[in-house]
């Protein structure tokens, strides 16, 4: 797996689902969306800051043609929105929320 990329689901009770990317943690959790409630925590690396893991809820995501990502879907988080900030200016594509995240393909 890429450290720059990869999330985590945590249910309350410690179930851990694992994802190669943000696109796959998405896809899950929207087809899981009626089990939301018992979803406790959501992790994602950092692409900025790789290895680390941090509130996928409070992350920002940078979505464009030129963030090539695991699986295709164009997809980084950042714990930072400056950072988020300074790969745009690289990469270009839009900055989103979790919410507006989840409505992306």
């Amino acid at each position: 797996m890429d450290q720059k990329f990869g999330t985590e689901i945590v249910t309350k009770k410690g179930k851990i689902y694992k994802f190669d990317s943000d696109e796959c943690m998405r896809n899950f959790y929207n087809k899981n969306i009626s089990e939301i409630v018992t979803f406790e925590y959501i992790y994602v690396a950092d692409y900025a800051n790789p290895g680390g893991l941090s509130n996928g809820k409070l992350a920002f995501y940078l979505h464009g043609p030129k963030v090539k990502s695991p699986m295709g879907g164009n997809l980084a988080a950042f714990s930072k929105k400056v950072d988020a900030e300074d790969f745009q200016k690289k990469l270009g594509g839009d900055i989103l929320t979790f919410d507006q995240m989840l409505l992306t393909e």
